[in-house]
C-alpha cells in the first residue's frame, strides 16, 4: 500500500469529519423458514434509525442507516438423494438505497464436498469449495473477483473458513441436510 498515493474524494465529508464514535441503541427484526426443499428469510436492520423523524436525526444516523436483507434457497435432490443442488438468491438494500442481488448455485456431494459460484450485481464473481473432514468439521476456501469497471484497480479477495458444528441435533422437519452423515434421511 502506497500511503502517499491514496486519493480521498471528500476529506471534508461531515459524516467522516464530525463522527463522534458514540454507541447507540438500535434493533433489528427478521424471520426464517426452512423445509426440505426450500428456505427463505428476511430482516430489517437498524429500525430505530428508520423510525426517527428527519428533524430528530443526528449526524451519526447518516453513518449508520437502516438496511434490509432477504434470501431464498431451493434444494434439489440428485443422485438418489445423495447429492443436492442448491440454488440461492440474496438481496440487500444498502445505505444509499441501492440494491445488490447475488445469484448462485452450489453442488453438495454426499455431505462431504461442496463447490459453488455466485454472481453479484455490482459486478463480482465468487467461487467457493469446501470439504467436510469429519461429521462436524468443514474446511473451505472462497475467492471473489471484481469483473466490472474497477477490476483493474481492485484485487481479488480470498477467504479460508474453518467451521466446527457443536451440535448435530436433527430438525423437527427431519431435514436431510441436517444431522450426522452416518445415516441417510428419509424425504417423506
Amino acid at each position: 500500500l502506497d500511503i502517499d498515493n491514496v486519493e480521498v474524494n471528500d476529506i471534508d465529508d461531515p459524516v467522516l469529519a464530525n463522527f463522534t464514535g458514540i454507541n447507540k441503541f438500535d434493533f433489528s427484526f427478521g424471520g426464517n423458514f426452512r423445509s426440505n426443499f426450500f428456505q427463505f428469510g428476511a430482516s430489517a436492520n437498524r429500525l430505530l434509525t428508520l423510525l426517527k423523524s428527519d428533524e430528530k436525526s443526528k449526524q451519526s444516523d447518516l453513518a449508520f442507516r437502516e438496511y434490509f436483507t432477504a434470501y431464498a434457497v431451493g434444494f434439489i435432490p440428485l443422485a438418489g438423494e445423495r447429492d443436492f443442488l442448491e440454488l440461492r438468491a440474496n438481496y440487500r438494500q444498502l445505505l444509499n438505497n441501492k440494491s445488490i442481488v447475488d445469484l448462485g448455485a452450489f453442488y453438495d456431494y454426499d455431505k462431504k464436498f461442496m463447490l459453488g459460484f455466485t454472481y453479484r450485481t455490482n459486478s463480482s464473481i465468487h467461487g467457493a469449495a469446501a470439504i467436510t473432514v469429519m461429521d462436524n468439521l468443514t474446511i473451505g476456501y472462497a475467492r471473489e473477483i471484481v469483473v466490472g469497471e474497477f477490476s483493474g484497480q481492485l484485487g481479488a479477495s480470498d477467504e479460508i473458513t474453518l467451521r466446527y458444528t457443536f451440535d448435530q441435533v436433527q430438525s423437527i422437519l427431519n431435514n436431510p441436510r441436517a444431522g450426522s452423515s452416518s445415516g441417510r434421511k428419509n424425504w417423506r
